[in-house]
């Protein structure tokens, strides 16, 4: 049996040497369709994630996959397969398993006693070649296909394989989900149900959460950052409870050993809701979390958000460049999704193509172009950004940098003239500059693209059943987190509680933000010392002015007192 490199057609009889992706990558410096500085950032980038050429390509706006594989075909005389030709229902050899075509990225299509057709986007894969080789004991031929045709194909092929499997377990679970699906419709559960809801929207909650103690299920609300108890359920009807809210979420009631995601709609006094729901199992059964955005809280304008001075400026100077990176910053529930908007709000006019990347949509912006990722069906940011970059956009916005590929394409499209909106779970405006290297984006970029850097959190505004601070403490001297004293006390409040505030002495939140602009990040990358309004300076002044209480602050920035 001959070997793969004999095989294939990658020799230049001229030089009798191997056409390698760099040295395809040259010829097209030459006729100018990339750049020598493109060829280092794609191997840097290929040998970081061991991604191919093709991907890489692709991922950085250089060149389309499609394009990169017909250039290949044209240097190594590979034929190009025609994906949508592909009709083949089962795998072609029960040697070769669908875990490793999937992890390989290869699609056998058809087979002889000699001969085995493989489809491909990266010929230089020798190894998986002579895998197959010695699996089947037959020569490998090649075909060359995109990694995006090639990944549809096999996710077919493993729905297939699925279905029949399910096929075998689905009458064993008919009885089961008969059982649960009467419980759901029971009249307890359903006043239940009812009853959770009504709490969770006349509280304004933001979550909901339905979890299985030992003995009995807990319910609980997230109101104004933090959880409180909404009561008990009967251990009787709690898994008609829950069965009842995956129906409504149109989740499969009958699987309760893996986790779940859903959603649902729900209407209270004239008001619709949008809930995401999140089930896992637990020890005492399963666990339900669901997220509630209520679709008349509209945009708030970016003027009406009570920005320190220090950071306005910076955000207003950003806002006027025509490209960039704007990045804000904070943990889960600290409003960057809300700013956000705002920011992007501000920019939106007819003149002006904006895509937005979101995970959930929770705003509407009027006149933008608003996509949902989809984890399930591998609808990332990233996937999301590549096809974005087609669209000639003016304005992007990324709900969240959570992986090297989305920081990279996030990056490229700053660099090529689009104003780029993003946000990243970190603690403050200086660190998200660290999170960015850590990603794998040079320092350079960073100092490049990089425009302004927000850090925010929210703090629980006092309602208004709050009394004078010296009322309560009469004149001891009052100290902020970072031990100064505060000479002035005269507007701080304390808080009591009433029916209206549920007895938490908070009605509402605020945002404290702090923000470092291009010239400030470009001090930080050289490494000088910097002083600048932080979350803590803004936060002391607005206990100051009577907003919140210093204990509160301390919780928010989680530095104890």
């Amino acid at each position: 049996m001959r070997t793969s490199i004999e095989k294939l057609n990658f020799v230049d009889e001229a030089t009798k040497s191997f056409y390698q992706p760099e040295e395809i990558a040259e010829h097209l410096v030459i006729s100018n369709r990339m750049s020598s500085d493109d060829i280092l950032r794609v191997k840097e980038l290929v040998t970081k994630t061991q991604s191919t050429w093709g991907s890489v390509l692709d991922r950085l706006g250089i060149l389309a996959q499609k394009d990169w594989i017909e250039i290949v075909s044209h240097f190594l005389g590979i034929p190009v397969f025609a994906a949508e030709s592909f009709t083949r229902d089962e795998q072609v050899n029960d040697k070769i398993s669908l875990d490793f075509l999937k992890n390989r990225v290869i699609l056998p299509i058809e087979e002889t006693p000699e001969t085995i057709i493989l489809v491909t986007s990266n010929p230089w894969d020798l190894y998986t070649i002579e895998a197959l080789e010695l699996a089947c004991n037959c020569n490998v031929q090649l075909r060359l296909a995109t990694e995006r045709d090639i990944e549809a194909i096999l996710l077919r092929l493993e729905e297939r394989v699925n279905d029949v499997n399910n096929s075998v377990s689905i009458v064993g679970n008919l009885d089961d989900a008969k059982y649960l699906l009467e419980m759901a419709n029971d009249a307890p559960t359903i006043r239940t149900v009812d009853n959770i809801f009504s709490q969770a929207f006349q509280a304004n909650a933001t979550d909901i959460h339905v979890e299985p103690m030992a003995d009995f299920g807990r319910i609980r609300f997230r109101v104004n950052g933090v959880l409180r108890t909404g009561g008990e359920i009967q251990k009787e009807i709690y898994q008609g409870v829950v069965s009842r809210l995956k129906i409504l979420s149109d989740m499969d009631i009958a699987e309760r050993r893996l986790p779940q995601d859903g959603r649902m709609n729900q209407r209270y006094q004239g008001r619709d809701f949008d809930i995401r729901v999140a089930s896992i199992p637990t020890l005492h059964g399963e666990s339900l979390a669901l997220r509630v955005l209520a679709h008349d809280e509209g945009l708030v304008s970016l003027e009406t958000i009570d920005m320190p001075s220090s950071v306005k400026n910076i955000a207003d100077w950003a806002l006027t460049q025509r490209n960039g990176l704007i990045v804000i910053t904070g943990p889960t529930g600290s409003g960057k999704t809300t700013t956000l908007h705002s920011a992007l709000s501000s920019l939106n006019d007819t003149g002006k193509k904006i895509l937005t990347a979101e995970n959930p949509v929770e705003i509407h912006l009027e006149g933008a172009i608003q996509v949902e990722a989809r984890k399930e069906i591998d609808f990332d940011f990233a996937s999301i950004l590549k096809s974005f970059l087609r669209h000639d956009p003016d304005i992007l916005m990324i709900g969240e940098i959570r992986d090297s590929e989305t920081a990279q394409i996030a990056i490229q499209a700053a660099l090529t003239g689009r104003l780029v909106f993003t946000t990243l779970h970190t603690n403050s405006a200086i660190s998200a500059i660290s999170r960015l290297t850590d990603l794998g984006i040079e320092p350079f970029y960073i100092s490049s693209v990089l425009k302004a850097s927000i850090a925010q959190r929210l703090v629980r505004v006092l309602c208004s059943c709050s009394v004078p601070y010296q009322s309560l403490y009469g004149s001891m001297p009052v100290k902020h987190m970072d031990g100064s004293i505060i000479e002035d006390t005269s507007k701080m409040r304390s808080p009591i509680g009433c029916k209206i505030c549920g007895h938490t002495g908070f009605s509402s939140r605020k945002a404290i933000f702090e923000a470092v602009g291009k010239d400030q990040i470009s001090r930080i990358l050289n490494k000088e010392t910097l002083e600048f309004p932080t979350l803590l300076s803004h936060g002391k002044q607005i206990v100051e002015d009577g907003y919140t209480t210093a204990e509160e602050l301390a919780r928010i920035l989680d530095t104890g007192m």
